[in-house]
């Protein structure tokens, strides 16, 4: 099955009714649920909080927290893969990642996308569909030294650049895109891109740059 995603720079900043009616319309179901994957522990709930407001608003029930914070994420992690979708907050995309391979979730999220979930991500989040994490560099994450693999999800043939203005990324920091001369999908708050059927839709500002350019 081919995969269903949602890419958002930022889902809460600038919103994007049309962006949002079309992920319900993606996830197809008239109620659904689900899953919240933390970036990092958040003690006081307050970035879950307030992303189950904001897909309350929709019709949308944020059922499940799953974090580094969480007691038995394995037994926690098969519950929230049950849902109709699961959201990959924002973040640091490289204590994400590192935290995702620690306990063997990465294998675990593919297979969820492969048998038909819908997988969200806003910025961070959609980072890690990419190939690899290399953009995480140019929207200002700082690295994490104990991270040495940076290959991620590898749902997209593309790469995602949240948060971007054309003049937010020095030049010199295009140098790992430039050489590889993948295509890299720079997305602007209030954007983002839809994966359904092999097709890519995008939705407000989305520039489609070449590593090269």
């Amino acid at each position: 099955m081919t995969p269903r995603l949602a890419l958002y720079s930022d889902q809460q900043a600038l919103g994007n009714p049309v962006l949002d009616a079309r992920l319900l319309r993606l996830i197809g179901k008239s109620s659904p649920r689900i899953a919240y994957f933390a970036s990092s522990a958040e003690t006081n709930r307050q970035y879950f909080e307030t992303a189950r407001a904001y897909y309350a608003d929709r019709g949308v029930s944020l059922d499940f927290y799953v974090g580094p914070d969480s007691q038995n994420i394995g037994d926690l992690t098969a519950t929230a893969l049950q849902c109709d979708a699961v959201h990959l907050s924002g973040g640091n995309t490289y204590g994400f990642l590192r935290w995702l391979q620690q306990h063997g979730l990465l294998p675990e999220l593919r297979k969820y996308v492969v048998q038909g979930g819908v997988l969200i991500g806003v910025s961070a989040g959609a980072i890690l569909m990419s190939p690899n994490i290399s953009t995480a560099a140019l929207c200002g994450d700082a690295p994490d030294p104990l991270l040495t693999d940076h290959t991620s999800l590898g749902l997209t043939q593309f790469h995602f650049l949240p948060h971007f203005t054309p003049t937010s990324v020095p030049d010199s920091l295009w140098k790992p895109l430039k050489d590889a001369n993948e295509p890299v999908y720079a997305c602007a708050d209030g954007g983002g891109i839809i994966v359904d059927a092999g097709t890519v839709e995008l939705y407000g500002q989305v520039e489609i740059l070449n590593g090269g350019a």
